[in-house]
């Protein structure tokens, strides 16, 4: 399975630090019982340590959220700068969302639901825009889950989450890769456009 570094080093300080069983004993089995059985309590176990930040809570977002809760994934954090928009009511896709939070945040007014849904995971919420994101920031998440960016903004921002977990500074090659991202955008950009000028014609 692939688990975040930080996991795997969680997982071993709790073995050191308590019993195979107790922690076996303190996991809610009842919840759990479908996944247990299908790749055992050690990675159950794992996976309560994960923790996972998800960027840009739209539909998409909501529903990948929706399931790592369930899961039982530790700890899920949702940054989102933007605020509730009709157009993220009338869509339906962002289901964690009522017609009352229309103009809150969105990381914010998504937080009710998902705590519903699992009370033994942690789920926090930070406004602030993932644009403006540090290495250290990324570092503190197992898994870093990027929605509504553009390629080259997700290049640069998977160049920090690499330095941040091998200490490599990775900040010149993803500049590279960024503006190669952007280049191909804007030529597919022109192509369609080229496309759809002579449809017009």
């Amino acid at each position: 399975e692939t688990l975040g570094r930080r996991a795997r080093e969680c997982w071993s300080q709790h073995r050191s630090a308590a019993s195979y069983s107790e922690m076996a004993a303190a996991l809610d089995t009842k919840r759990y019982d479908r996944q247990i059985r299908l790749w055992g309590m050690e990675t159950q176990l794992r996976i309560t340590t994960t923790r996972v930040l998800i960027c840009g809570v739209g539909g998409l977002a909501a529903e990948v959220a929706k399931n790592l809760v369930l899961a039982g994934v530790g700890h899920v954090t949702l940054r989102d700068a933007a605020s509730v928009t009709l157009d993220d009511l009338a869509r339906g896709g962002q289901f964690l969302l009522s017609a009352g939070d229309a103009g809150k945040n969105r990381a914010e007014a998504s937080l009710p639901f998902l705590r519903g849904l699992n009370p033994s995971v942690v789920v926090e919420s930070s406004v602030a825009d993932i644009r403006e994101a540090t290495a250290d920031e990324l570092g503190a998440f197992d898994i870093v889950l990027l929605f509504e960016l553009g390629l080259g903004e997700a290049v640069q921002l998977a160049g920090l989450a690499r330095k941040a977990r091998t200490g490599v500074d990775g900040h010149a090659g993803s500049s590279k890769r960024a503006r190669e991202a952007e280049e191909v955008s804007a030529a597919e950009q022109r192509r369609g456009d080229g496309v759809g000028g002579g449809g017009r014609g």
